[in-house]
């Protein structure tokens, strides 16, 4: 299960080459952020930011655990704004969504 909010900043043409990458920016107990920005000739022409859970045979991973298995040996970095923003605005559409089940 995820979720991804992608910003386009200019246009991106079929075939065009562009760069990719991706940076795990934040996790918690259950969740993983990853930003993302798609880039060409050093200008960002999109951005993105995905929140994802890990789910193995006997379910939901905590993200620590997962990396972890992968060798790393490492704390989550301090919640940035832009990670607080992502959730009151998923928030916000969750309790807009109830409500129109509601009517």
């Amino acid at each position: 299960m995820s979720l991804i909010i992608v910003q386009f900043r200019k246009p991106l043409k079929r075939f065009q080459k562009f760069r990719l990458t991706a940076r795990l920016a934040y996790w918690d107990d259950k969740w993983l952020y990853v930003e993302h920005r798609i880039e060409r000739n050093s200008e960002t022409i999109a951005s993105a930011l995905s929140k994802s859970v890990i789910i193995g045979k006997e379910g939901r991973i905590a993200p620590s655990e997962a990396i972890s298995a992968l060798g790393y040996s490492i704390a989550s970095p301090p919640m940035p704004s832009m990670i607080e923003k992502f959730r009151e605005g998923e928030k916000l559409m969750r309790e807009q969504t109830d409500g129109r089940r509601q009517l």
